[in-house]
């Protein structure tokens, strides 16, 4: 009836969780939806959310340590980009941050020691910039022709191609090939040191968050 009790009364709501309440960023995403209207199957289980950012993140690492050997994908970009995604959407404290931080660190020493290393060798050895840029450009052509070792193979013939016509005889171009493909081997060395250390963070902390 009008009048009656309780007729003008606002219907009450169930409080919401604070984002700093419950077991973390995905347990307050569960908390949001109001419990009356949960829809069944629709539910975030912490556990399985963390569970699945770990198996992505861990495909990301190995396909870019693969990538480090076979050269189709940035592979020390996707090594680190494996444990950005881990430490940003994962629920694991605050030492996901800290093997992000350390995890950063390697990367960032790996790319640059993987240029400034065999890049002087490279000099000492007598390879021209132009060399170098032929042989990329074969490489990748290379790549397309090729699968997966043609880069290889054309990164070989371009520097052997432009260090022949630069210089008096084949031997002479060859010696400055080898010089190429042992600075090459060196960078992919530092490269795939630096991934497996990146790797090696990883899984120390899956362990220790």
């Amino acid at each position: 009836m009008p009048g009656g009790p309780g007729a003008g009364t606002a219907p009450v709501l169930p409080a919401l969780p604070a984002p700093d309440e419950g077991p973390g960023r995905a347990g307050w995403l569960v908390g949001v939806l109001p419990r009356a209207r949960r829809i069944p199957g629709l539910t975030v289980n912490p556990t399985d959310l963390n569970a699945t950012v770990t198996l992505l993140s861990g495909v990301a690492i190995v396909v870019g340590l693969f990538g480090i050997v076979i050269p189709i994908l940035p592979g020390l970009v996707m090594v680190w980009l494996g444990v950005l995604g881990w430490a940003v959407f994962s629920d694991r404290g605050w030492g996901r941050w800290v093997v992000l931080g350390v995890a950063s660190t390697i990367a960032l020493t790996g790319l640059v020691v993987k240029y400034a290393w065999p890049g002087r060798n490279l000099k000492r050895g007598g390879v021209s910039n132009l060399s170098l840029f032929v042989g990329g450009v074969f490489g990748i052509v290379g790549f397309f022709v090729v699968p997966v070792v043609g880069v290889v193979l054309g990164f070989v013939l371009g520097i052997f191609v432009a260090e022949r016509l630069r210089l008096p005889n084949g031997s002479m171009a060859w010696r400055s090939t080898k010089h190429a493909l042992k600075a090459v081997g060196l960078s992919m060395l530092i490269e795939l040191t630096a991934g497996l250390f990146i790797a090696a963070v990883w899984v120390v902390g899956l362990f220790a968050t």
